[in-house]
């Protein structure tokens, strides 16, 4: 269950216990009010602690030390994965990286997105899991290989 579809079962926790997996950041989706003694009838296993997010651009820096730019790409209407986006662009002064949102809808974008950020050099890209990168994956793959 990924935190789009939880949000829509949240309503029956009044009536029926849930147990999530693959949800990101719960605490900021408002779905259980702490991690670790979450109440209420909901539980469940986050993919990612949003601070993951910080440590993606640390070791990024680290295996290409001239990077000095930084795509994420994602879906902007995906806000599961705000916390993950935000962790990024709070880590990136200390690394000496400027982050750029790439926001993607569709194949169509994810072409244009990755090629227009490529055009300019020292450039990486953090591609955070969502319905959109991940149907598309191939397609991002064949655009960094490019």
């Amino acid at each position: 269950m990924t935190n789009p579809f939880v949000a829509q079962l949240l309503p029956l926790t009044k009536t029926i216990p849930i147990v999530f997996v693959q949800v990101s950041d719960s605490v900021g989706a408002g779905f259980v009010s702490n991690v670790t003694r979450p109440g209420g009838k909901i539980t469940g296993f986050e993919n990612f602690q949003p601070e993951i997010g910080g440590k993606w651009l640390e070791l990024l820096k680290e295996t290409a030390p001239t990077v000095a730019r930084v795509g994420i790409v994602l879906d902007p209407e995906n806000s599961s994965l705000a916390a993950l986006r935000h962790a990024v662009e709070s880590a990136a002064p200390a690394l000496g990286v400027q982050v750029t949102a790439l926001g993607v809808h569709d194949a169509n974008e994810i072409e244009h997105r990755i090629s227009g950020f490529a055009e300019q050099p020292n450039g990486g890209l953090i591609v955070l899991a969502n319905p959109v990168t991940i149907r598309n994956r191939a397609l991002i793959d064949l655009c960094c290989s490019a």
